[in-house]
């Protein structure tokens, strides 16, 4: 086991020894965007040849052993994915370096927590409430 493996799931356990706290969805996204910016700068930096245009699927997987633990996993793709729960897909264009972002799904729970308490939501949160919706509608593409 890395020093590593063995920071976080140290940290891991002190978290789940806590009492169970409600997590915002939009704080924990901030959270998350710190590393995911550094990880598409270096995928775009190792994809420079890859296509002209790909897309970038990121899935957000829970550990099983240690399910406050969230990992961020990237696939790059010539295709777009559908989307599905725990997910978020960007584009990025070698041509224009052009780095899009079209969607992110949060997991079941949030989604129909957006969609129940939609009246209520702050402005980041209702557009995430957005894509939840074209999602539910087979809309989202």
């Amino acid at each position: 086991m890395s020093d590593c493996e063995a920071t976080v799931g140290k940290a891991a356990y002190e978290l789940l020894r806590k009492a169970p706290e409600k997590i915002n969805v939009i704080d924990m996204q901030r959270e998350m965007q710190k590393s995911t910016a550094k990880e598409l700068d270096d995928i775009i930096s190792r994809h420079r040849q890859y296509e002209k245009k790909y897309y970038i699927h990121l899935m957000y997987q829970r550990d099983r052993i240690v399910p406050n633990l969230i990992r961020q996993k990237f696939i790059v793709r010539r295709t777009r994915p559908e989307p599905i729960y725990d997910t978020s897909l960007f584009s990025y264009d070698n041509d224009s370096s052009e780095l899009k972002y079209h969607w992110t799904i949060p997991d079941e729970e949030t989604c129909q927590y957006l969609l129940v308490n939609e009246s209520s939501l702050s402005s980041e949160e209702r557009e995430l409430c957005e894509f939840v919706k074209l999602y539910a509608d087979g809309k989202l593409i």
